[in-house]
């Protein structure tokens, strides 16, 4: 059997030309075999052609014709480090076809920055800031252009120069990334085209790598580079610091150590001699500020104010609380005040005296002279008076500052100028204020109270009138005549049967009056028959509270209230869940302890019987009864001493010092000479404290004139403070 490949022609079997036999192969007579087109194109041309992983030996863009066959197999590219969307396309060979890879190239990353990764180095210690150019090196293969990061700012396209300026910049570390990248070509170029009857299929582009028109592809594990500019330590260079005050003169202080020099004064030096804690020290003058911090490291120039406190005016004539009597008749007249001037602190300029009548809320004040120690009062009637005269010393002004420059630092003063200086005025005075009272003689003055009781409409009662809760043996009407303390009292009327409203009146005896008690029968039906309601003090200072019923028939219980008045309307319900009612024929008795009551305080009480239908009828008058007993003492929660007051005093007379000393503390308060000599010592404990010297030592002698000086010493204080005994 002889096969023939398809479209093979006629084959010759004899030699014998006149014997040949011809046999038709299978092809004769049928239609040719059918060859198709397949397109390979990219974006980037010349790129390599493998099918089924074999190299064609051609390269893009290309169209393969044939068979099916001969045409059909997996075709991908190759060239150089692009990456190819498809990464590979199976062609079936059985339809005229055109595949578009699109390639991506992806650049190496920038080398050799400058300044280098990693640099140091160093600028002039007054250097300003500038610009510094950066530079890189492009990588081997392909870059269309470069991207910059800047610390972390946006990054900035540079397109394909190798450099880039920074912005001003001086001492500090610094990063920067360049990333290098390419634009890949457009897309799809034409398709290869032939003029054939079959079918042509053309790829869509590939959506995932394109950037308007084109692709970027950047270099991967692009490094940060860093570099770092520091500053050079300045020279060393001298400062200057000028030292003013008010009071030309006084010492400059520099770490507690004198310098030698006193204001005004300009200290020069480097700043490790001339830094430091400056203040000005002048005798019995407070500063402020009270010391200056100079660090040294600019020019400046401080002012220190300085204020001086003079001593206090003492032995006010009239002295503290006198009580001057006026003859009946005598018309108001001035008096001529009086005091001592300060025998402690600088000369005074002046005094300023504040003078006040009733009370001291708007004193008037008065400039006096240094020498004055008397001043006269406006005419006088009964009244009460207030008075105080304050030494003071205005301090001089603030000297000139120095022009302003650069690098001056100015030291702000407190705000305390009046006037042209600052004033310096005498300590706070114990009291303070000196008081004295002005009474005209008189006989005592007598006033008088009617007391009334009658209905709602008028009906007079006649019902027994109590005073103090005692029976006056009076009945209403009367009127009582007497003086304030014989006639003043709390009053309430008592009839059998009736309710009066108020139920109590309470009278000061300093106005003549008339009061009315209105009353109202009681309803005879009530179910309920008392005896008595009563309080009482317990051994504790409780207050027990105790009614006696005779009867109870229909009653729901009882309701108790209390007040710190005798006005009803103001009292409040001290028991909030009802007492409840026996409701027997028999006597009940009932208590009730109140133990939120507070000594020295008055309380009213009264009682109240409901009925089973919630009617509520309130039992005769109320009751009080005044907690007493002993209030602990307030054990303070400092140790404080007071001033001496008064402070001189005479060699006849005393003075008292007040001590407060927090618990669990004990102590002393001992007197001392000018020598330092202890002549008199004081124990004192927890507590409040009022010691009274008469100028005497241990043993009863007498201490002469002169300074002396007082001390508590306690575990939390040691406090030492001066006094004067004058002739």
């Amino acid at each position: 059997m002889i096969v023939l490949p398809p479209g093979g022609g006629p084959i010759i079997i004899h030699d014998d030309p006149a014997e040949w036999m011809v046999v038709n192969g299978p092809g004769d007579g049928e239609p040719p075999v059918e060859e198709f087109n397949f397109t390979v194109q990219s974006n980037y041309n010349g790129a390599a052609i493998y099918k089924n992983n074999v190299d064609t030996g051609e390269v893009t863009p290309h169209m393969f014709t044939g068979t099916t066959d001969a045409i059909a197999g997996v075709y991908t590219l190759q060239l150089g480090n692009i990456t190819w969307f498809p990464e590979s396309y199976n062609y079936d060979g059985l339809t005229d076809q055109t595949v578009t890879f699109q390639g991506t190239d992806t650049p190496g990353v920038a080398i050799n920055p400058t300044p280098a990764d990693g640099a140091t180095f160093e600028i002039a210690h007054d250097a300003l800031a500038t610009t510094y150019n950066l530079s890189w090196e492009a990588p081997a293969g392909n870059v269309t252009g470069y991207r910059l990061t800047w610390l972390d700012n946006p990054e900035v396209d540079l397109g394909d120069v190798l450099t880039w300026t920074t912005p001003e910049i001086a001492e500090g570390t610094y990063t920067w990334k360049v990333v290098p990248y390419i634009t890949d070509p457009i897309l799809a170029p034409a398709p290869l085209g032939r003029s054939t009857g079959g079918l042509q299929v053309e790829l869509a582009p590939i959506k995932a790598s394109i950037s308007s028109s084109q692709a970027k592809g950047d270099a991967v594990g692009a490094p940060v580079w860093t570099f770092t500019i520091t500053r050079q330590d300045a020279p060393p260079q001298e400062f200057n610091l000028t030292v003013k005050s008010n009071y030309v003169g006084s010492a400059i202080y520099k770490d507690n150590v004198d310098t030698g020099q006193v204001t005004p004064w300009t200290f020069s030096g480097f700043t490790a001699d001339i830094a430091g804690v400056y203040k000005v020290v002048r005798a019995e003058t407070d500063w402020a500020p009270a010391d200056y911090t100079y660090n040294g490291l600019a020019d400046a120039e401080v002012v220190f104010m300085g204020t001086m406190t003079p001593g206090q005016a003492w032995d006010p004539v009239p002295q503290h609380d006198t009580i001057i009597t006026l003859a009946s008749g005598v018309d108001p007249k001035p008096w001529t005040l009086r005091w001592q001037h300060p025998t402690t602190g600088p000369a005074h300029e002046g005094y300023r005296l504040y003078w006040c009548e009733d009370n001291t809320d708007n004193p008037t004040i008065y400039n006096l002279g240094a020498d004055v120690t008397t001043w006269e009062t406006p005419a006088l009637d009964a009244g009460h008076y207030y008075w105080k005269v304050v030494a003071y010393i205005t301090d001089p002004p603030a000297p000139a500052k120095a022009a302003k420059s650069g690098n001056v630092i100015e030291t702000a003063v407190k705000a305390s100028l009046i006037g042209p200086g600052i004033k310096g005025d005498a300590p706070g005075y114990t009291p303070e204020y000196w008081h004295f009272e002005v009474q005209h003689e008189a006989g005592p003055a007598t006033y008088s109270l009617t007391v009334v009781a009658m209905t709602s409409t008028s009906q007079l009662l006649t019902a027994a009138i109590y005073k103090d809760n005692v029976d006056t043996g009076q009945t209403t009407i009367h009127t009582f005549n007497d003086i304030t303390a014989n006639v003043a009292g709390t009053y309430h009327v008592v009839l059998d049967g009736w309710t009066f409203d108020p139920a109590n009146f309470v009278y000061d005896g300093t106005y003549n009056h008339t009061v009315t008690f209105i009353g109202t029968e009681d309803d005879p039906t009530l179910p309920v028959e008392l005896s008595s309601f009563t309080a009482t003090l317990t051994a504790q200072n409780f207050v027990k509270l105790t009614w006696v019923s005779q009867t109870e028939t229909g009653m729901w219980g009882y309701r108790v209230y209390r007040g710190e008045s005798p006005d009803q309307a103001s009292a409040l319900l001290l028991t909030p869940t009802l007492i409840p009612a026996t409701n027997t024929s028999t006597t009940q008795v009932y208590n009730l302890e109140d133990r939120e009551v507070e000594i020295g305080t008055t309380y009213w009480y009264w009682l109240e019987a409901v009925e089973m239908t919630g009617v509520g009828q309130f039992y005769g008058q109320p009751v009080s009864v005044t907690v007493e007993g002993e209030l602990p003492p307030v054990i303070p929660t400092e140790t404080i001493m007071g001033n001496a007051y008064p402070n001189p005093f005479k060699q006849t007379a005393s003075t008292s010092i007040d001590v407060s000393i927090k618990a669990g503390e004990n102590g002393t308060v001992t007197i001392y000479n000018i020598l330092g000599q202890a002549v008199k010592t004081f124990r004192v404990n927890e507590g409040n404290h009022k010691l009274t010297w008469n100028g005497k030592d241990a043993r009863g002698n007498n201490c002469g004139s002169g300074i002396y000086f007082y001390k508590l010493s306690t575990p939390s204080k040691n406090v030492t403070k001066k006094m004067v005994i004058v002739k």
